[in-house]
This record gives C-alpha cells, sequence and structure tokens, in this order.
C-alpha cells in the first residue's frame, strides 16, 4: 500500500488498527482507487473511518458494509 494513504488512514480521528488493515487489503493492487481514496482524505483531514468506509463503497461499487459499535454487542449479549 502507497505510504502516504497509510499514514493518512492512520491519522484518521478514529483510527483503529483493523480499519487500516481491512483498507489495506481492500485496495492492495487497486492503483485507482488508492489514489482516489488518497485525494479523497488528503481533502477531507477531519473525515471519520465511517465516512471513509462509505466514500470506499461508492467508488468501488461493493456494498456498504453494516458497522456495528463493540459496545452494542455488548448490550445484545445482556
Amino acid at each position: 500500500m502507497d505510504n502516504t494513504l497509510k499514514k493518512l488512514l492512520k491519522a484518521v480521528p478514529d483510527s483503529y488498527s483493523d480499519f487500516v488493515t481491512g483498507m489495506a487489503a481492500f485496495l492492495e493492487g487497486e492503483e485507482e482507487l488508492t489514489e482516489k481514496m488518497t485525494e479523497y482524505m488528503q481533502k477531507h483531514p477531519d473525515a471519520s473511518t465511517s465516512d471513509i468506509i462509505k466514500y470506499h463503497t461508492s467508488i468501488d461499487n461493493t456494498p456498504a458494509p453494516e458497522i456495528v459499535d463493540d459496545d452494542e454487542l455488548d448490550e445484545d449479549e445482556k
């Protein structure tokens, strides 16, 4: 993965390791998508992980994943 994009992913305000790893896997070998994601993140430095995932799915025609907060999972177990 492009080092610039990796730095941008790590700098996202609510970034976490699985987010960085997952985006790296989605973008591996996808030069055009990587360029678009880098440009988007440079123009939107305050974008959240959710914003970035939504943008990625909009340019990749990938179905949007269901994002669940870990706290919500804990509440379901009670």
